[in-house]
């Protein structure tokens, strides 16, 4: 009888490692989860991934009666091969649309298939100050602390130490932090802002190292 358990039980660790290596994206992705971004006006409310096509449901959230505009270069990126765009529908690209009164547009956008062991994919324009999106899921399983095993094990501790709150006036402070799932593309340059009993602050920093 053990050795039957054991049996099984090496049974069970072979398909479920099967199961893993054989992982296949085709099929659709619902609302998929993503890393990164540098706009907070579009995003994907569904991926469809097939033996011929890549297909990106996109949906724009913008101000009525103001304008934007897609790219005709839009692409997609896996594993630093890109797949241009095959078509879209539902927007002009390379043109000015003038956002509705509802403040939506929504869109799809067609490139070519993918590896179907692919997990994630980037999204850009393809235009200097283009919308980009970073580490779109394909597996339907992301959430928002993927990413949590990267955090600086300090930082995770249930009670971190706080410096004393102090006020003061022509004093300076320095914040060291990390970007968790940084990529090249993303650039070097960041911006803050902060609001004050005097409104809201904030400014370009400089070009990071």
């Amino acid at each position: 009888m053990k050795h039957f358990l054991l049996s099984a039980a090496s049974a069970l660790v072979l398909l479920a490692a099967s199961a893993c290596s054989n992982f296949s994206n085709r099929g659709e992705v619902e609302r998929p989860m993503i890393g990164s971004a540098n706009t907070q006006w579009l995003s994907f409310e569904r991926v469809e991934l097939t033996d011929s096509s890549t297909v990106l449901h996109s949906v724009v959230n913008f101000r009525p009666g103001m304008w934007v505009r897609i790219a005709p270069t839009c692409e997609i990126q896996v594993d630093g091969v890109s797949y241009p765009l095959s078509s879209i529908e539902g927007i002009a690209a390379g043109e000015q649309v003038v956002m509705p009164d509802s403040g939506v547009i929504r869109f799809t956008m067609t490139f070519p298939a993918i590896p179907e062991n692919a997990k994630s994919l980037d999204f850009s324009e393809g235009v200097d100050n283009g919308w980009a999106i970073w580490n779109v899921d394909l597996t339907g399983k992301a959430a928002h602390n993927q990413s949590r095993s990267l955090v600086p094990k300090a930082a995770l501790k249930n009670k971190p130490s706080i410096p004393e709150n102090m006020f003061a006036y022509g004093d300076s402070t320095v914040i060291n932090f990390h970007i968790l799932g940084y990529k090249p593309e993303m650039g070097n340059r960041l911006s803050w802002a902060a609001n004050t009993l005097h409104g809201q602050i904030g400014l370009d920093l400089p070009e990071a190292e």
